[in-house]
């Protein structure tokens, strides 16, 4: 809104302003909730492949010290 419609009618101008800022604010939470979920996301993602190899390795390492004990 321009600077005479603020004398005009301030309190429209007012309310215009406030509701502004309020839209940019609901942008701005919008976005960090957005950027939020692809982080948890991310986070699920990391943990499954952690636990897989953990699991693959956990195998590997049994695996090995079964043939060491066979082959001793």
């Amino acid at each position: 809104m321009a600077w005479p419609e603020m004398f005009k009618d301030p309190m429209h101008w007012y309310q215009s302003v406030c509701q502004e800022r309020m839209d940019g604010a609901r942008k701005a939470f919008d976005a960090i909730n957005a950027t939020s979920e692809a982080v948890i996301e991310s986070v699920n993602r990391l943990h499954s492949s952690a636990e897989a190899a953990g699991t693959n390795i956990e195998q590997a390492l049994t695996s090995a010290a079964s043939r060491m004990k066979e082959a001793a």
